[in-house]
């Protein structure tokens, strides 16, 4: 039986907007318990106040699932 992480998801309200392809991002993931993980992630749709993220689970399980915008930052390549 697959492993189903327990984060503090939010509903998306508003219109969404979803890019060609998601977008790299860094996610400050809180937990039910309220600890928090920074993980790597994908942008692949948002509202005004939430994304969706497309992110893989401790458990190596891809899950999209929806997070207040607070959380993410746009993550920026070191080469250039």
């Amino acid at each position: 039986m697959a492993q189903v992480p327990r984060i503090r998801r939010v509903e998306p309200t508003g219109p969404i907007t979803k890019p060609y392809s998601g977008i790299p991002v860094v996610v400050r993931l809180v937990w039910h318990d309220g600890a928090t993980t920074t993980v790597d992630a994908h942008a692949v749709s948002w509202t005004a106040n939430e994304v969706e993220i497309e992110w893989t689970t401790p458990w190596n399980d891809t899950r999209r699932d929806w997070i207040r915008a607070d959380q993410v930052s746009r993550r920026w390549s070191d080469a250039g």
